[in-house]
Parts: C-alpha cells; structure tokens; sequence
C-alpha cells in the first residue's frame, strides 16, 4: 500500500509545489521494531536506505494505522489525536506531508 502511495506522490503534478527545496526526512518506527527513513525533496519522496536516526518527522504505531492513512478514511492529525500514531516534528512539517498526503488522495 504504502509504496502504491509513493509512487502516486512522485507522478503527481497536483502536489510537486508543495515538495520543500531543503529535504525533510520522515521516520516511520512500527510497534514492531521496524524502522524506515524516507526522504522528501523537490524531486519527490524516496526510501533511505542508510537512516542514520535524523529525521523532521517520526510517526510511530501500529501498520494498521498506518493503512487508514495511506488509504484516506483518516488523516494524520486526526490518527495523532486519537492516539492511534504518534507524530512528532515541527507542526509546519507535519502540515505540509499532511497537505501532500490529502491531494493525492483526491486525485486518485
């Protein structure tokens, strides 16, 4: 799902203009242990191979959680407030990956 989702993000001429000049890095950490590190630019979002633990945002649950998102029913304020993820960063981060993550799910 979640890869469905990048590619989406990286084709979609709706959202490019909110893609940031300076990269931010988004950690997703699963209850699980698993920990990925991808990489939002100007030329889209890409999976980090080598995360060295420097990120802007870090978003923490459950991959069930996680699917509601990438699939639209929520978004990711409303999963942070609901204490389903936790999100953390600056607000104005989360604000825009929130932003991207709502037009692409309008222009599926």
């Amino acid at each position: 799902m979640f890869e469905k989702m990048i590619m989406q993000l990286n084709t979609n001429h709706l959202v490019k203009p909110l893609f940031p000049k300076e990269p931010i890095f988004i950690a997703f950490n699963s209850l699980g242990g698993c920990f990925e590190t991808y990489r939002l630019s100007e030329e889209g979002i890409e999976k980090q191979e080598n995360g060295n633990g420097n990120w802007h945002i870090k978003i923490s649950g459950n991959q069930e959680h996680w699917d509601e998102l990438w699939e639209g029913e929520l978004r990711l304020q409303q999963l942070n407030n609901l204490r389903m993820i936790q999100v953390e960063g600056k607000y104005r981060d989360i604000l825009r990956l929130e932003s991207i993550l709502t037009l692409c799910k309008f222009n599926r």
